[in-house]
């Protein structure tokens, strides 16, 4: 049976200290995205009008100040959902993470947890926003946090497809040598 399908020896390999330390992440992610959305409708526009005035100034190399309204609107519009997807990429890593350390499921079973998890969570972000005062709940928001947290999970198991192969690769070689001993 392939390393990918034997959970039992990831567990085994990890123990529970990472399985509580990757929970310990989830939650503070989880804290993390639900504090977000209980800014109010000002507080989010400070907080995203420092990363819109970096991308203008560093990155463009444009005046914030010189920069028209509807660049800034704009811009402002791609950060706050890059913001979207980048919380939900971090919680669908580590969704997938825990899975995969904790020897609970399987390679393709995480990719569908992966993304109910992500989908459930953003749900709920989204209604727990609308009470936030100037803020509203969009579906879109949803599928780029839902997306976010897919491809989160495709990224920790890609990582551990490569990092099994090439233990793989590095076991049938150190054997190959220790025959022609």
């Amino acid at each position: 049976m392939s390393e990918m399908r034997r959970g039992g020896n990831r567990r085994k390999h990890f123990g529970g200290k990472a399985e509580i330390f990757l929970l310990i992440l989830i939650v503070g992610q989880l804290f993390f995205i639900f504090s977000n959305s209980h800014r109010n409708a000002d507080e989010s526009t400070v907080q995203s009008s420092h990363f819109v005035r970096f991308y203008i100034e560093r990155l463009e190399g444009m005046r914030y100040e010189e920069a028209p309204l509807s660049h800034i609107d704009a811009v402002t519009h791609y950060v706050r959902k890059t913001a979207h997807f980048t919380e939900y990429f971090v919680l669908g890593f580590l969704a997938a993470a825990y899975l995969w350390v904790s020897g609970r499921t399987r390679f393709v079973p995480i990719a569908a947890v992966s993304f109910a998890f992500a989908f459930i969570i953003a749900c709920m972000d989204e209604f727990s926003q609308s009470f936030s005062p100037g803020r509203s709940n969009q579906f879109s928001d949803v599928l780029i946090d839902t997306a976010g947290g897919i491809c989160g999970g495709m990224a920790l198991l890609l990582a551990a497809a490569v990092i099994i192969r090439l233990k793989q690769y590095h076991n049938r070689k150190t054997r190959g040598e220790h025959e022609h001993i």
